[in-house]
């Protein structure tokens, strides 16, 4: 059987065999030359020179890249790739009259990669390219809590989602890293990408200034891992294809192994994040609603694209939830719904919606057997788990709790400095941001007031708005706490 890295490294390749116009898979130097190209002088001319020198630069790698409808991490492809010479000039096959959406990329030992969108076309005129000498800029990743990341994979693209890394490093077990091959190339460090456990797939930006000054904390936010198998409509595994979230710029994505089975890193905690599978062709073959955490994700293919895993003749579940307390607390009591997740634990699919205090929710289900989850996560209650139950149409179950009376406290946010305000942040969701109802100084400490405050049953974090406008992610721990005690909360900067 192949390995899943063989497996994902050969879909690549297919990805680019079937495209139009192209002919070679990750890192490989190129097709032969199209029909009608005999010598240099019909192909397209690059040169290559350093921008502060304006010397030649030999042996940098020229590519002609093609955008791929399922980017892999860690993955290289081109269509054609050349070497310069010693008076940093490569030469390049044009682009066929079928490709659309390629890039000019172009890596050298010691400099920062460069990505342009449009490859040059064919004839006399040679296009120069000047390359930055590349910098190190030295990052720690933080989850929402202030605690390190570690074993993170950071990739960065060239400006594009869909073509592949141009650089590449791992987090070390304190969180840290560095990307050896920056430049300053129109501000900040953009488009770089964290792949791992626990962290979703979002791009994170770093500030040129501070990274030329010393270390940068990153504050990452939360995802989850979704593994499980893709089946065709007989039950039968489906080796080689791409599944991921096409609705994100940049993946994520993973490819099935001779086994069927896929593990997908990044997935929005909120557990919203939809899957499409593609065949080698980047055909859609189907899209599947949101995964429970935890639960092996079965995506069975079915004969019609057309069809949703979740179509048919639906129950109706009745939810209906309240809260000791609830209306005499008004607004005070909590910003948002009470979480409400209903999936089955055959396929692992998932519903994620919310209910307020004493306002039923009906939700359309297939008959069949669930389970649900109440509270919990972003919420100030622990979670409930009720199942398994049937739903069926003859006899709908209904679900009905009275929720404990949860008080709001005085949260203190200690070493705000010039922040305006904060917005919370958990390993499941958010809030809108919250400014501080009062600012106070005491020993050149400053510390962020919020009167009326319901924290999140499940440990959380803190996100501070840095400086009005600025929505630099500085992330705070709570203190453990009580949910259903009356003491002050605090927060203070890890």
């Amino acid at each position: 059987m192949l390995s899943p890295q063989t497996l994902t490294a050969l879909s690549i390749a297919a990805l680019l065999l079937h495209a139009p116009g192209t002919s070679s898979g990750p890192g490989a130097k190129g097709p032969a030359q199209p029909e009608g190209v005999q010598d240099e002088g019909q192909g397209v001319r690059i040169e290559v020179l350093d921008a502060e020198t304006g010397k030649a630069i030999p042996n940098a790698k020229v590519s002609r890249v093609p955008e791929i409808v399922a980017p892999v991490w860690g993955e290289f492809w081109s269509n054609a790739s050349e070497v310069t010479n010693a008076d940093g000039l490569a030469v390049l096959p044009p682009v066929g009259p079928n490709e659309k959406a390629i890039w000019l990329l172009v890596q050298a030992e010691g400099y920062a990669p460069l990505g342009e969108l449009g490859f040059p076309e064919a004839g006399d005129r040679t296009t120069t390219v000047e390359l930055e000498r590349a910098v190190p800029a030295k990052v720690r990743l933080l989850d929402f809590r202030g605690e390190p990341l570690p074993l993170v994979y950071l990739s960065q693209c060239v400006g594009c989602g869909h073509t592949p890394d141009a650089l590449g490093t791992f987090t070390d077990r304190e969180g840290r890293a560095t990307l050896h091959l920056v430049g300053k190339s129109g501000g900040d460090i953009a488009d770089v990408t964290p792949v791992g456990h626990g962290v979703g797939t979002h791009y994170l930006y770093v500030p040129w200034e501070e990274a030329m000054q010393g270390e940068v904390d990153l504050c990452v936010e939360p995802g989850y891992t979704i593994s499980g198998r893709v089946i065709d409509t007989d039950g039968e595994p489906v080796a080689g294809v791409a599944v991921g979230n096409g609705k994100i710029h940049r993946g994520p994505w993973t490819v099935t192994d001779g086994a069927g089975r896929f593990q997908l890193f990044g997935a929005d905690a909120t557990g919203w994040t939809e899957l499409q599978i593609k065949d080698l062709t980047g055909q859609e073959l189907g899209f599947f609603g949101p995964s429970r955490k935890g639960v092996e994700r079965i995506l069975r293919l079915a004969s019609d694209l057309g069809s949703n895993e979740r179509d048919g003749d639906k129950a109706t579940l009745k939810v209906k939830l309240n809260v000791v307390g609830y209306a005499q607390e008004g607004k005070a009591f909590w910003q948002g719904e009470i979480p409400v997740r209903i999936w089955d634990p055959m396929t692992g699919w998932m519903m994620t919606t919310g209910a307020k205090p004493g306002v039923p929710v009906e939700l359309p289900l297939l008959p069949g057997s669930y389970m649900a989850e109440i509270g919990g996560v972003f919420s100030p209650f622990a979670a409930e788990i009720i199942g398994p139950f049937e739903l069926r149409h003859d006899s709908p179950p209904e679900i009905t709790r009275v929720l404990p009376a949860i008080k709001p406290r005085e949260l203190r946010v200690v070493g705000v400095g010039a922040a305006k305000g904060m917005k919370l942040f958990h390993s499941h969701n958010s809030w809108e941001p919250m400014p501080f109802d009062r600012v106070e100084e005491f020993n050149g400490t400053t510390t962020g007031i919020i009167d009326h405050y319901v924290a999140p049953y499940a440990t959380a974090g803190i996100w501070v708005a840095v400086g009005g406008e600025d929505s630099r992610k500085v992330p705070f721990a709570m203190e453990p706490h009580d949910p259903y005690s009356h003491r002050a909360m605090v927060a203070r900067r890890r």
